[in-house]
Parts: structure tokens; sequence; C-alpha cells
């Protein structure tokens, strides 16, 4: 069972983020085909699987964007993991949050985002699901919920690697155990 998501615990959402960036901070070539999909879904030249820290959010995935990583401060996601629900800017140029950004004034010129918050099952807004287009767009109710329903399998995803990260830990630590005797 999901709780209310947790808003307002900036160190529990730190400490969620690194249980859940057990691989490291990287891409990740398992979570490729989530981005794929998620820029085949919605037509979208920018999509991205992101984790955000204290510092900067990173890719664990994306199609479109040349960086791996941003500083937390630049990037539209920071607004999305400050809530519960989907974040949608039809028209960057409109939006007094983006409108001087530097991928909205300079390149690669994004005009519109929907993103969705990464939310762990204990409440933790962690990353995000988004996609970028370099034209204002309008978001329907149905982009809101196949966004967050691809969200959900990317979370998914993210449990499955920590449950299997720890399975190797115990595997490792039984094994050094077991070969000291």
């Amino acid at each position: 069972m999901r709780h209310q998501a947790k808003l307002n615990d900036p160190q529990g959402r730190l400490a969620a983020v690194n249980r859940i960036a057990v691989w490291g901070k990287t891409r990740n070539p398992e979570f490729g085909p989530l981005s794929d999909l998620i820029a085949s879904v919605f037509h979208a030249p920018i999509a991205i699987v992101s984790l955000i820290d204290d510092k900067r959010q990173w890719y664990v995935s994306s199609i479109g964007m040349e960086q791996s990583e941003l500083p937390s401060e630049l990037t539209f996601c920071q607004y999305t993991i400050r809530q519960q629900q989907v974040l949608a800017i039809e028209d960057t140029t409109r939006d007094e949050r983006v409108r001087n950004h530097p991928l909205v004034i300079g390149h690669p010129h994004i005009r519109s985002y929907l993103g969705v918050p990464l939310t762990t099952a204990d409440g933790y807004n962690v990353g995000t699901v988004c996609i970028c287009d370099f034209a204002p767009r309008r978001f329907s109710a149905r982009d809101f919920s196949i966004l967050s329903d691809i969200a959900k399998v990317a979370m998914g995803y993210f449990d499955l690697r920590q449950i299997a990260m720890r399975s190797l830990d115990r595997r490792v630590v039984a094994a050094s155990f077991s070969g000291a005797g």
C-alpha cells in the first residue's frame, strides 16, 4: 500500500533516494526501454526517468537529452517532486517558474513539460518520469493517467532492483562467512 506523499521531510526523501539508487547514480540500461516507450507513446522528443537528490537530478534513462545529469535547481522536475500529482506546463514561455530557464531560452528550447513524481511505497518523491517537447502542447487527463501508470511501472523496476541488490548482498555475506570456516 502506498502512503500519502511526504512532501515536508527532505532528510527522509534524501535517504529514500539513496536507498533507491543502490547501483549508483548513473544511467542504467535496464531502464532504456521505458524511456523509449514514453517517447513513443507521447510522440515526445524528450523522455526521462530520473532520480533527484539534494544537489542534482540524474537521468537513469533518457531520450533526447545530451546531459546525464543537471543541478537540481536547474530542473523542471524540482517542482514536480514538491507535489503529489502531475505537473503540466503547456507553454514554458508563459510559466513564471521556468520561462527564463536556460533550456527554455537556449538549446534545446523546451516549450512544454509533463512530469509525474516517482513515489516510494513509504511516500517519498525520489524522482520523476517526464516528457518535454519543443512546441507548446495541451495535455489531457488521459496523458496524466498514462504517464502516472508509467511512473508506477518505473517504481516497480526500482523496487525490484532494490530487492535484487539486497539478495546479492546477503549471498556475498553468506559466501564470505562460509569461506572463513
